[in-house]
């Protein structure tokens, strides 16, 4: 970015120097900016609205709350993906719930932040983690790097990140900090996959929600 242009927003900076698939990307535009304020199913503020603005029927994603409760019940049936966003703790049945849907095909995404119990998640999901989850620290400074342009960022401001130790067998980095460790980890259990990223996907950890790449 040019040292002589100022910007009204971190949002409008992280727009400016976006490359790559980013810079074709809408995300982070801080002309559209949408916000979530309410846990409500539907309605202003929500989710599904903020979703539903989409002017592309074809891109939008159909989006369904659910407390923890409802992963014991036959809810996860109808869904594809389920992704976890700073959710404290789960108990044994809903990991072995979880563990189940992504045998059947199904995708869990797990997001950190300061609610995530890490020995919680370990003792519910063994199977399913990529790697043993160790207590949150300040994130390395610098770009994120993925296998390819498409799964980098050039510059995130990630202030906080959850620690993992050595990655399963089975797990594989999508996406590293800029010493290394990851930031995204997956791994394949049967016919799904279960992928954890180390930061928040809200602005509590850091603005990487803002960037065209994310």
């Amino acid at each position: 970015t040019d040292p002589g242009v100022t910007f009204a927003n971190r949002g409008e900076q992280l727009l400016a120097e976006r490359w790559g698939f980013g810079a074709e990307a809408e995300g982070g535009d801080p002309t559209r900016l949408y916000r979530v304020t309410t846990l409500a199913d539907e309605g202003t503020g929500s989710l599904r609205a903020a979703l539903e603005s989409v002017g592309d029927a074809s891109q939008r994603l159909d989006v369904t709350q659910l407390d923890t409760a409802a992963i014991e019940s036959g809810a996860l049936d109808e869904l594809d993906i389920v992704v976890l966003a700073n959710v404290s703790s789960l108990t044994a049945r809903q990991g072995t719930r979880l563990e189940a849907f992504v045998e059947q095909g199904g995708g869990v995404l797990i997001t950190s932040g300061d609610q995530v119990q890490p020995a919680s998640y370990m003792a519910a999901l063994p199977r399913c983690l990529p790697a043993r989850l160790e207590p949150a620290t300040d994130a390395p400074v610098g770009p994120l790097t993925g296998e390819s342009p498409f799964l980098s960022v050039a510059q995130p401001a990630i202030q906080r990140r959850l620690l993992l130790a050595a990655l399963e067998h089975r797990a594989v980095p999508l996406l590293r900090f800029s010493n290394g460790s990851p930031a995204l980890a997956g791994r394949t259990l049967g016919a799904g996959r279960c992928a954890l990223l180390t930061t928040s996907v809200d602005l509590a950890w850091g603005d990487l929600a803002l960037a065209g790449e994310f």
